[in-house]
């Protein structure tokens, strides 16, 4: 989502994300426990967890800080990433 003067609001589509991922839980649990694509959810929890986040890295060197705010430009790969993660699994099932 875009404001009127361009910038982009992620956190809101991505807490709503991750409400999902919290209420049904055991359908995420696999993508979570599999260390190969839980690098999927990284973008999304960096931008509806943004306080959390921010607690983590504290301290961290400012490029650390630099990548995780532009966390909210990897969404689109993220999603289209779990979109197909959960097609596979779906048909593997």
């Amino acid at each position: 989502m875009r404001t009127d003067d361009g910038t982009v609001l992620a956190q809101p589509r991505a807490a709503g994300f991750m409400l999902a991922v919290k209420r049904w839980p055991g359908a995420w649990r696999p993508m979570f426990e599999h260390d190969d694509h839980v690098g999927l959810m990284l973008p999304i929890i960096a931008c509806s967890e943004a306080e959390e986040v921010e607690k983590l890295i504290a301290g961290r060197p400012q490029e650390v800080r630099y990548h995780v705010g532009r966390a909210y430009h990897h969404i689109p790969e993220a999603v289209c990433g779990i979109r197909d993660y959960c097609r596979h699994h779906q048909t593997s099932d």
